[in-house]
């Protein structure tokens, strides 16, 4: 039998499709129904794939929003339960490495830029925004996206630190065996070993008559002195850090909030201030410099590359704080805190919000496109928005679009569910956390507490993966049904056959 192809463009048929469909084939109301509700889904799978990325994003933005801050308050304590004890802090600069068994310490993250477009307007004043440079403006230059990026450099300072390593150098228990000194409220160290540092201070001048178990060390620069002091305490030092507007948060999520002025309009994840748990109490302020004078010490490109955020900085400052440990309650439950629930815990949340979030927004793009494709499709080579031509039309290539959203409909699904469970694996681990109340600072309790409710908002999430899976397999059926129809008599052919 020889056919002769009417190859076409796109993902269904031109308007001689129905006429010959029709000239060769009776076509009954009950066929003509079949084909109208494949026509139907046709539309539904493209309109409810960018819906669903839609209403998935807007559900994940919610429940991020909800439980950033008890997150961030579980990363805290994950932070400190996993730091080693410090034992001895040196300086040194960009251009010679640590000692033997130091390492540099990373006092902040900058948090990176987005994608933006400088116009350098020669009668108004300079602007710069979001997003790429529009093909021929005028005047205007767009400027790429800068990763995050670890600060190790204060002023000319970098901080090497010495860490005790846990289970040889030190343990948590309620009395120390031979071999071991007691630094501490259940704290042990190694015969032999300094207990770890417990207290950083700074002198602008040089420190004199210093207490026993202390000493000092020089900044670069001429910038002053810290005073290191090591002993017996219940909260050794955690660290050093840096922020740019206040006393550092409880919860590792959030930063302080600029008293005044705005953010770089390119900046990523701009601080929304500490939230409900506040400001760490404990931590000491110690020196300060200019926030553009250590960005440009640690290489990132103000102004250079990052048009006019230097203005955006004018007057900011980068403070140096030193932070504490959690002081906890001396039982021994407390002492023995399982990093891994904290992990396993954090690391779920963010997974499923990752997942979710990059999936959600390749529905909601591809299904927009889908659909204004199909539009322009329809109206131009069918010419017709009728279910049942529509229906008709049919082919191929819709089924592989179809098949596309069931698959990530499906991989977002396996991503969410692995996450879930291994979130609510540590709800019995995470209520016993609550009951014992370890934290002598009650936000850091409240925020244990507040974090319990977070399984819950996530199986909100899972449940909308569901839905969203459902929805894609259900409008497919149909539209899988008169593909395969089609692609039985044509092959890969778009067209219909003249001759039988």
């Amino acid at each position: 039998m020889e056919n002769k192809s009417n190859e076409t463009q796109g993902l269904i048929e031109p308007a001689t499709a129905d006429i010959n469909q029709e000239k060769y084939y009776e076509v009954s109301a009950k066929e003509k129904l079949q084909y109208s509700i494949a026509g139907v889904c046709c539309w539904l799978l493209v309109a409810c794939a960018a819906i669903m990325g839609a209403a998935l994003l807007i559900t994940v933005s919610v429940v991020d929003k909800s439980t950033t801050q008890s997150t961030g308050i579980m990363e805290y304590i994950e932070i400190n339960i996993k730091t080693p004890l410090i034992s001895d802090i040196q300086v040194t600069s960009n251009t010679t490495a640590c000692g033997s068994g130091y390492t540099s310490m990373s006092l902040v993250q900058w948090p990176g830029t987005e994608t933006g477009c400088f116009c350098d307007n020669l009668v108004f004043s300079d602007s710069i925004k979001k997003n790429a440079c529009r093909k021929k403006q005028v005047g205007c230059s767009t400027i790429d996206a800068e990763p995050p990026k670890n600060l190790t450099n204060f002023e000319g300072s970098i901080f090497c630190v010495k860490y005790l390593q846990p289970s040889t150098d030190y343990v948590f228990t309620p009395s120390c065996s031979s071999g071991y000194t007691s630094c501490g409220p259940s704290l042990c160290v190694k015969n032999g070993l300094s207990c770890p540092l417990i207290n950083v201070t700074y002198s602008s001048t040089t420190p004199s008559d210093l207490p026993p178990n202390t000493t000092s060390i020089q900044l670069n620069g001429g910038a002053g002195y810290l005073i290191l002091q090591s002993g017996y305490s219940s909260t050794p030092l955690l660290n050093l850090q840096i922020e740019f507007n206040g006393a550092p948060c409880l919860s590792a999520t959030q930063h302080p909030l600029k008293s005044t002025g705005n953010y770089y309009p390119l900046i990523e994840s701009p601080p929304t201030g500490c939230g409900t748990y506040g400001t760490d109490n404990k931590s000491v302020f110690l020196t300060s410099y200019s926030e553009e004078g250590m960005y440009g010490d640690n290489g990132i490109p103000v102004n250079s590359v990052l048009k006019l955020y230097g203005q955006y900085l004018n007057g900011s400052v980068a403070q140096l704080y030193s932070r504490p440990r959690i002081e906890v309650q001396q039982n021994s439950y407390c002492n023995q805190l399982n990093v891994t629930m904290f992990q396993e815990a954090t690391d779920s949340v963010e997974g499923i919000i990752s997942n979710v979030k990059t999936c959600g927004l390749i529905l909601l793009i591809g299904g927009g496109a889908a659909t204004i494709i199909l539009a322009v499709i329809v109206a131009k080579i069918v010419k017709s928005f009728s279910n049942y031509k529509v229906g008709l039309s049919i082919r191929w290539p819709i089924a592989l679009v179809a098949l596309g959203f069931i698959s990530i409909n499906v991989v977002m699904l396996a991503g969410a569910r692995s996450n879930v469970r291994k979130l609510l694996a540590q709800k019995p681990a995470l209520q016993e956390l609550s009951d014992a109340n370890c934290f002598i600072n009650p936000m850091i309790n409240q925020g244990a507490t507040d974090f319990l409710s977070v399984p819950g908002k996530t199986i909100g999430i899972y449940y909308a993966v569901i839905v969203s899976l459902i929805v894609s397999i259900l409008t497919s059926l149909p539209i899988f049904v008169v593909s395969g129809v089609y692609f039985r008599k044509l092959g890969f052919s778009l067209g219909l056959s003249d001759k039988m």
